[in-house]
C-alpha cells in the first residue's frame, strides 16, 4: 500500500521554484538556479557603495548617516518571486540556500569584518522570516546575532504597496530603537530584498544612535528600480 505522503509526492513533486525542475525532497532550488543565481550579480559593474548594478544606483536618495556600503547576490524580478514566497513562508532548505549564498557574497567583498549582526525586524503580527538567514550568518562568522535593539511598530504600512517616495516616510517612522539599548562599533545589518534603500537606512541610523560607527547591508537580492515592489509580505 503506498503512503498518502508518498502517493502526494508521486503526484505533486517539489520543483524549485525559480526555473519548475523536479527537485528531490527539501532541496529548495536546483543545483543549476542555485549557482546561477550566486554569480549573476558578478560579471556586472555595480555600485560600491549601494551595491545595485550601476543604471540602478539609489546612492542619491541615501542619508549621509545611513548604510556605509551594502552586497547583493541577485536581482530581485518575476522568476525569483516565487521563491521569496516560498522563503516568506518559511521553507528552510530555501532560508539555508540564501543564507549561504550571501555568506559567500559577503566574503567575496572589501568590507570590514562586523562586531555582531542584526536582522531588520519584522512587521509585529509577521513571521521573522529574515532571521532564517541572519542566524547561520552569525554562527559562520561567529559572532553575535543581537535581537531586540530596534523593532517596527505596529502602525507601520506595508512597504510594497507604496512608492519610492512614499517608501523613505514609512520606514523613518516605522522602526525604533528599544530604551536603553547599547550598539556594537560595527554591525552587518541582514534583510532580504534591497529596494530603494529605506528600510536598512533607517534601521542604520537607529543602530548610530545607539553607539554604531559602521553599518554595513547585506541582502539575497536588489531590485532594478526603486519602484520594484517585492511582494508579498514585505
Amino acid at each position: 500500500m503506498i503512503r498518502p505522503g508518498l502517493l502526494v509526492s508521486l503526484l505533486f513533486p517539489p520543483r524549485c521554484p525559480v526555473c519548475g525542475t523536479v527537485v528531490p525532497p527539501k532541496a529548495g532550488l536546483c543545483e543549476d538556479c542555485r549557482l546561477s543565481l550566486s554569480r549573476e550579480l558578478k560579471p556586472l559593474p555595480l555600485c560600491p557603495h549601494c551595491g545595485k548594478p550601476k543604471p540602478a544606483c539609489v546612492c542619491q536618495l541615501l542619508p549621509a548617516k545611513g548604510i556605509d556600503g551594502c552586497l547583493s547576490v541577485f536581482i530581485y524580478r518575476e522568476p525569483t518571486r516565487r521563491l521569496f514566497e516560498r522563503f516568506k513562508q518559511g521553507d528552510e532548505p530555501i532560508a539555508r540556500q540564501l543564507a549561504a549564498m550571501m555568506l559567500s557574497r559577503w566574503r567575496e567583498g572589501s568590507f570590514p569584518t562586523p562586531d555582531a549582526v542584526i536582522g531588520v525586524p519584522p512587521r509585529p503580527e509577521k513571521f521573522d522570516h529574515v532571521r532564517l538567514l541572519s542566524l547561520p550568518i552569525s554562527r559562520a562568522l561567529n559572532i553575535d546575532l543581537l535581537d531586540g535593539l530596534i523593532f517596527r511598530q505596529q502602525n507601520s504600512r506595508v512597504q510594497h504597496t507604496l512608492s519610492a517616495r512614499e517608501r523613505w516616510e514609512n520606514a523613518r517612522i516605522s522602526y525604533a530603537l528599544r530604551p536603553g539599548s547599547t550598539a556594537p562599533k560595527r554591525i552587518l545589518l541582514i534583510d532580504d530584498i534591497m529596494t530603494t534603500g529605506a528600510t536598512l537606512s533607517s534601521c542604520a541610523h537607529l543602530l548610530r544612535e545607539a553607539g554604531a560607527d559602521e553599518i554595513y547591508g547585506l541582502t539575497a537580492a536588489t531590485t532594478l528600480s526603486p519602484d520594484s515592489a517585492p511582494s508579498p509580505n514585505p
